[in-house]
């Protein structure tokens, strides 16, 4: 499987989204650190408004997301696992509760992974950069 997805992602040196995304990993014992954590973004056209925050836990397609807001409303889902990767539900009672992150930065672009379909354990990503986003708002 082949997919391209238009993401932002946090500025260079925020590793937040990472190590929250390791113990979300340990927590629901899946293996979702193959890729870097993403917001994919819901609008071709749009890109965030003002901030990004995390919002509630959901489930999309078999994975499980963090809705992503912005000034303007819902911008898309924070990612933190390859895409079609099925399975139940996991206990909402363990579930880390969303952090209380803002970020007025960070960057646009396109994330390609790769998933060859006999091999479900490997994943090969790239990162294609569109342009750097900084938020026309001050900063909290």
């Amino acid at each position: 499987m082949n997919l391209v997805r238009r993401v932002w992602l946090p500025p260079d040196g925020d590793n937040r989204l990472v190590r929250f995304q390791e113990e979300l990993a340990r927590t629901v014992g899946r293996a979702w650190t193959a890729v870097p954590p993403h917001v994919v973004l819901e609008s071709g056209e749009r890109a965030p408004e003002g901030w990004v925050a995390p919002g509630s836990w959901s489930w999309d397609g078999g994975q499980l997301v963090l809705e992503a807001w912005d000034a303007g409303g819902r911008v898309g889902a924070f990612w933190f696992g390859p895409p079609g990767l099925p399975g139940d539900e996991p206990p909402r009672m363990d579930l880390p509760p969303p952090p209380p992150w803002r970020w007025t930065r960070g960057r646009l672009g396109f994330l390609d992974v790769t998933m060859p379909s006999d091999d479900p354990d490997f994943v090969l990503w790239t990162w294609r950069s569109l342009r750097c986003w900084k938020s026309a708002l001050p900063s909290e």
